[in-house]
């Protein structure tokens, strides 16, 4: 089940919006996460129970590597076990498949995907769940809600600052209270995949 905790919160890569109402973050849900440079944490759970999640690290890499392998579907897909397949469509859009490993079957969403660059440097990718859909292939449920965005900028000193944010719905039998579960574990350990496979190239 390790592959399914890490895809769960991913959102890889996958416009951070709050929900309309949303519950106290208690218990261990509250709790931050240290992994790989990262700190992640739960910052407000919906109506629905559908969390929103982030993570601000702090890497020793140069942020062009970082974009670099944001960039590049290949590359990505090498770097996360999550990800089974990331495709840019001929319209901008975005097809992802998240593969969680038995028994559940994977996830999959198109999204509408956008780059701006940071006043101060540095890039922004903002994602959400696109109101037109690849139709789905067999064995695979769609992902309901999928939105985020991610903020890399310079440190001033030759490193990375990364502010990542999402909101994940699986879909299927994996009901929001049970992704919650395995969020923030799940991001921390994306986050540290990317962070190796980036130092590694």
């Amino acid at each position: 089940m390790t592959r399914a905790l890490r895809v769960l919160a991913l959102a890889l890569l996958p416009a951070f919006a709050g929900g309309s109402a949303s519950a106290e973050v208690t218990g261990d849900e509250a709790r931050e996460l240290l992994r790989a440079g990262c700190s992640v944490r739960t910052l407000e759970i919906d109506a629905r129970g559908v969390a929103t999640v982030a993570a601000e690290c702090a890497w020793p890499l140069a942020p062009e590597r970082v974009l670099a392998t944001l960039r590049d579907p290949q590359k990505l897909g090498d770097s996360l076990t999550s990800l089974g397949e990331f495709r840019r469509l001929s319209d901008g859009r975005v097809l992802q498949v998240h593969t969680i490993g038995w028994p559940l079957d994977d996830r999959q969403v198109t999204l509408d995907w956008r780059e701006s660059a940071l006043p101060e440097g540095g890039m922004r990718f903002d994602y959400r769940r696109a109101a037109r859909q690849e139709p789905l292939a067999d064995g695979r449920v769609g992902i309901i809600e999928d939105e985020g965005r991610w903020l890399i900028r310079p440190d001033g000193a030759g490193g990375t600052r990364l502010s990542y944010r999402s909101r994940y719905d699986a879909g299927g039998s994996l009901k929001p209270w049970l992704v919650r579960r395995f969020q923030r574990g799940g991001i921390a350990a994306s986050l540290a995949e990317l962070r190796a496979a980036v130092a590694a190239r």
